[in-house]
Formats: structure tokens, C-alpha cells, sequence
């Protein structure tokens, strides 16, 4: 049975929304048990007009911040369960907005939880915003689904960009996490607690990093690229931890790249040839495009003839993606080849 967290492991910055009955009772029910609302005010140390406005008089009444209704379900456990509570609690967000109907609770500790990590960490953004980017619509319809498994009926905004699609989501995602798993968002590391969690989870992580930063190389290879060399080399070890039979499958490098913003270095990651049967064995992609490329590239020093002619033929009229997963050579193999062959222009 998976491991649960009820609204006493939440962080204390995110708000409840409890059903209108439940909310009215609960509030009488504290208030008897101190004697009046302001011998509850004097309890809590909450002042009694911030009470009534949260349960009575505001437009944005019975909405709740959860430091506050813990502390008020402590004052009359002996009557409520943390269930009981949770049971009746109708939304959840942060800054008093509600962005999770009918939430999930409590929180059930699943694979999915870490693959919603691996991506934010990724192709994620978690600062102003908390946002995943990603060109892949498979990869965005099943972050979505994920969080809807994991938290409920959440708000997402889905965004078209010039490349891809943005899913904007609710601070209260990013903040459950980082307090439950103690993970710094902005240090980028590996979470530590992966290390002491059974493998379908670290499974789960690394699907979403390798979807999200991985790249077929060759016949038999994946790099993983990013500028965080830290991250790598702890994924590294993660890796070699918990699947002791990709060890000596993997290796680091270091290259350099130009971009607008000046010269980059950037961190690779490579998983070889036995090391990616296992991953495909093992743990697999959810990117169906992967799925696609995984195992179908011919050696790259080999061209057949009839290649040459569908690249001639074809190159106008199919992206180099299409041409890619059509006649089985990595999109880097193609673009070489048209060079030579005098192809100026490719999609």
C-alpha cells in the first residue's frame, strides 16, 4: 500500500475551502469548546474579525489557510478525525484562490508524483510561474492526466508558443511538493529522497527526465543534455544505484555550444548500447516518439540507395523528424546528408 499524506504534512501557506454545512458546524463546534469566538480568537491567537470574515461575512469566506485549520481541528480531534476534515474539504490553492476541486486527499504517494517532479525539473519552471514546456503533445496530454490522477479536478492553462505548448498550473502543485519531499526548487538537485524509495519511483523520475532532455544518438545511444552538471552527476548516481546492471553503460562528457546568449557548456550524460536495451527493458518512454526511434536506426557510415532517393524526393514536402522516423537515421544523420547532397533548405 502506498504511503499518504493528510493535510497535517501539507506546508502552511496553501488554503482549504471546507462545504458550507461542515464549515458552519466545525466553526460552532471550535467556539463551544472555548467557551465563545472570542475565547477561540484568544486560543488560536487569530483575531476574532479575521474569523468571522473567513467563516462568515467575506466574499471569499470558508476559505481557510491550513496552519490555521489545523490548528483549530487540534482543539476538538477528540470529536473530528483528520478525515473527517478531509472529507469535507470541497477545494484547495494558494493566495485564497481555489484551483483543486474536489482534491485528492489525502495525497497518495505514487510513481506519478515523481515523474510531475522529473518534468518540472526539466522542461519545467518553477519561479513566478510554475509551468511545463514541451513541443511533444504526448508528453503535455499526459502531464496533464497525471496531475488530475494525482490532485484532482485541477486548473491547468494550456498555452500555444511559437514552438510547443506551455501548461501554466496553480503555486500549490510546486509548493506540496518542494515541503513534502524537501526539495529546493531552484538548487535543481536530484530529490535525495529518491535514494530511499523503491525503484518504480526513481523509474518514474527518470522516464520524465530522459523524455524531456534525452536525444538518440547513433544506432545504440542516448545523451542527456543539460547545463547543470551537478544534476547530471547525481543522476548518474541514482542510475547506477538502483540498476546496478547499467553500470559501466554510462559515461559523462562535457561540450561546448554557441547560442544568442554566448557560449554554453554544457553536461552529457550517455547511456550505451547494453545500457539502453535495459532502459528500454526496464523503464521505458512515455514520448511516443521515442518509442519510435528506439531501436530502428540503420549504422551511420551505411547509406542505401533507396534513402538517398526518398531524402531527394521527400525533403520539401516532410519535416526532417518525419523523414527521420520513415527511413530510421537520427534527424542529425539527415541534415549531414543533405548537406552533401546540396540540400540547402530542410524543415
Amino acid at each position: 500500500m502506498n504511503k499518504e499524506y493528510h493535510i497535517t504534512d501539507f506546508p502552511d501557506n496553501v488554503y482549504m475551502k471546507l462545504n458550507n454545512d461542515f464549515s458552519e458546524k466545525f466553526f460552532k463546534d471550535c467556539a463551544d469548546k472555548c467557551g465563545s469566538v472570542i475565547g477561540l480568537s484568544r486560543k488560536i491567537n487569530y483575531n476574532r474579525g479575521g474569523l468571522y470574515q473567513i467563516f462568515k461575512y467575506s466574499k471569499l469566506k470558508r476559505r481557510i489557510p491550513n496552519w490555521l485549520l489545523i490548528k483549530m481541528f487540534h482543539l476538538i480531534e477528540d470529536k473530528y478525525s483528520i478525515e473527517d476534515i478531509e472529507k469535507n474539504i470541497d477545494g484547495m490553492g494558494v493566495y485564497r484562490w481555489t484551483v483543486i476541486k474536489n482534491p485528492k486527499l489525502p495525497l497518495e504517494e505514487t510513481p506519478e508524483i515523481f515523474n510531475i517532479i522529473g518534468h518540472l525539473m526539466c522542461d519545467g519552471c518553477v519561479s513566478t510561474a510554475t509551468a511545463y514546456f514541451n513541443n511533444k503533445v504526448c508528453l503535455i496530454k499526459m502531464f496533464k492526466e497525471k496531475l488530475s490522477n494525482i490532485f484532482g479536478d485541477i486548473k491547468v492553462n494550456t498555452v500555444k508558443r511559437p514552438i510547443g505548448y506551455a501548461v501554466y498550473i496553480s503555486h500549490v502543485v510546486d509548493r506540496l511538493l518542494g515541503h513534502i519531499y524537501s526539495i529546493n526548487w531552484r538548487s535543481e538537485e536530484v530529490p535525495k529522497i529518491l535514494h530511499k524509495l523503491p525503484k518504480k519511483y526513481t523509474f518514474a523520475f527518470l522516464r520524465a527526465v530522459i523524455d524531456d532532455e534525452g536525444t538518440f544518438c547513433g544506432r545504440w545511444s542516448i545523451r542527456c543534455s543539460m547545463k547543470n552538471e551537478k544534476f547530471i552527476r547525481e543522476l548518474k548516481k541514482l542510475i547506477e544505484e538502483k540498476i546496478p546492471e547499467m553500470r559501466g553503460e554510462l559515461t559523462i562528457t562535457k561540450m561546448h555550444q554557441k547560442t544568442k546568449y554566448g557560449k554554453v557548456t554544457m553536461t552529457n550524460l550517455w547511456i550505451k548500447t547494453r545500457g539502453v536495451k535495459f532502459y528500454e527493458r526496464v523503464i521505458g518512454f512515455d514520448d511516443e516518439t521515442q518509442k519510435k526511434y528506439l531501436g530502428m536506426f540503420k549504422p551511420n557510415g551505411v547509406w542505401y540507395r533507396k534513402d538517398i532517393e526518398f531524402l531527394k524526393k521527400n525533403y520539401k514536402g516532410m519535416t526532417a523528424e518525419e523523414i527521420s522516423l520513415k527511413i530510421g537515421r537520427t534527424k542529425r544523420a539527415i541534415y549531414s546528408k543533405s548537406c552533401l547532397l546540396g540540400i540547402s533548405k530542410m524543415n
